[in-house]
């Protein structure tokens, strides 16, 4: 029988816990084995139960969603890394950034459609166990400090965190940061390696990349990139190609490393 994927539940609304629990536990795949309705009692529980799940609420007393991240990150453990859902009433694409800059896996607004929620958390479970079946290289930007920089400088940019194409942005950067020969071969190992990781085609992330390239351009500060892009071009139309992007990012967030490092 295949062990069940441990669920860890944190909301201070305990009629949703119900709730959330009896359609969680419907599934085959999953398991409740924790409950807390406070940030602090979560940390508790991810640092003793170690769940492989961890749905927490964005806004809770004692601490909230983002203290939880933040303190869990802060905690020194390096062999527990917790798949982590944020749910909140408040769907900010500031708040969605911040969540995933300091990890959380996804991030859904209230009110929620349990089928949808448990059919992202099969996706993110059936993808981790590819991650698993591959070898360490071909799992890009492990070390947290590089995801840390790269999601900043997305950030930073304004890349929308809610689309598809920040993610596949942030894996592509991770790629090239650890092997620059990616981009030589953008086509033939770059966006096959992300379509692979997230059971998609080469010619979706190609498009959702440039989607999110084009929007960040369209929204954001034309100052701010002539000068990280070094450019000398107008930039109302996001005329920059896919490579050029992710190659400016991930040199910068190889001298962000480098600096931290030293420092």
């Amino acid at each position: 029988m295949t062990e069940k994927v441990k669920v860890l539940l944190v909301d201070d609304n305990q009629n949703f816990i119900e709730l959330l629990k009896d359609r969680i536990e419907f599934s085959d795949t999953f398991e409740v084995i924790g409950e807390a309705n406070n940030g602090e009692k979560a940390l508790e529980l991810m640092l003793s139960m170690r769940p492989d799940l961890v749905i927490l609420d964005m806004i809770m007393p004692m601490l909230d969603g983002l203290g939880v991240l933040e303190r869990f990150n802060q905690s020194g453990v390096k062999d527990y890394h917790p798949k982590i859902i944020i749910l909140s009433a408040i769907g900010q694409d500031s708040l969605t950034s911040q969540a995933i800059g300091l990890g959380a896996k996804y991030y859904m607004v209230k009110p929620i459609d349990f089928d949808l929620l448990i059919e992202r958390l099969e996706q993110i479970i059936q993808e981790e166990s590819k991650n698993l079946s591959v070898t360490p290289s071909a799992s890009p930007g492990d070390d947290f400090a590089v995801q840390r920089v790269i999601t900043e400088v997305l950030q930073m940019l304004g890349v929308p965190p809610h689309i598809k194409g920040f993610v596949y942005l942030r894996d592509a950067v991770a790629m090239v940061y650890e092997d620059e020969s990616h981009l030589m071969r953008i086509t033939k190992t770059l966006y096959p390696g992300i379509a692979k990781r997230h059971d998609s085609t080469s010619q979706r992330v190609e498009r959702s990349i440039r989607n999110a390239v084009e929007l960040t351009f369209q929204r954001g500060s034309k100052e701010l990139f002539a000068n990280f892009f070094n450019l000398n071009m107008p930039l109302s139309e996001g005329r920059i190609t896919n490579g050029e992007f992710i190659a400016y990012i991930a040199h910068h967030v190889r001298n962000e490393v480098n600096h931290e490092a030293s420092s």
